[in-house]
């Protein structure tokens, strides 16, 4: 498993995939995520990579958990959602704050 940490920019990628299993674009697509401290949604560019696959790029300011979520409309009308663990950064001299304090 991957560490994920705060301050660090990561991508997440999405596929869209037809009820027959074939990868699919969606009529529009919407990448979302937020904080557990957090009530509000952020929403972020996804970029096409590809037919039916979708990269969306984010800092997490937190460490703790983020939530992402995938939507499409149109051809492939689903939402995925999923749950990422943010840990605390490893360099001791970021001078940012690594916990929202929820």
């Amino acid at each position: 498993m991957t560490r994920i940490y705060a301050n660090t920019e990561i991508t997440l990628t999405g596929t869209f995939k037809n009820s027959a299993g074939t990868l699919t674009d969606p009529t529009t697509v919407t990448f979302e995520y937020r904080h557990e401290c957090e009530s509000a949604w952020t929403s972020v560019t996804a970029v096409q990579q590809s037919t039916g696959v979708y990269d969306a790029t984010v800092t997490p300011k937190y460490a703790g958990l983020l939530f992402i979520r995938w939507k499409g409309t149109g051809t492939v009308p689903v939402t995925k959602e999923d749950t990422l663990l943010i840990e605390a950064t490893r360099d001791a001299s970021n001078p940012t704050t690594d916990y929202c304090g929820c």
